[in-house]
C-alpha cells in the first residue's frame, strides 16, 4: 500500500457474508465506494466506517491503529422479513 491508496476490509451483509479487502484512492468518498460495490439507495443501509456511523462525503480513512479502514454495510430492513 502506498501513501496514495488505502485498504478497505468490506464487510456487506448482503453478500456472501464474508470480508473482502478492497483497494482505493486515497481521498476516495464513502459514497463513491457504496455506490461502486453495492450501488442503489444509500438511504436503505446503515453504513459504518471503524465502528462509527458515516456519511457519504466522508473519506475513507485506516482505523486507528490498523493499516486498512473498516467499513461494514447493513441493509436496514432485510428482503422477505
Amino acid at each position: 500500500m502506498s501513501d496514495s491508496t488505502i485498504r478497505i476490509k468490506l464487510l456487506n451483509n448482503q453478500g456472501a457474508g464474508f470480508a473482502e479487502m478492497h483497494t482505493v484512492s486515497a481521498g476516495t468518498s464513502v459514497g463513491d465506494f457504496f455506490t461502486d460495490k453495492v450501488g442503489g439507495d444509500s438511504e436503505r443501509y446503515k453504513i459504518t466506517m471503524n465502528g462509527e456511523p458515516v456519511t457519504f462525503q466522508d473519506p475513507i480513512a485506516a482505523a486507528s491503529g490498523l493499516d486498512f479502514a473498516r467499513i461494514v454495510i447493513t441493509p436496514m430492513k432485510i428482503e422477505g422479513a
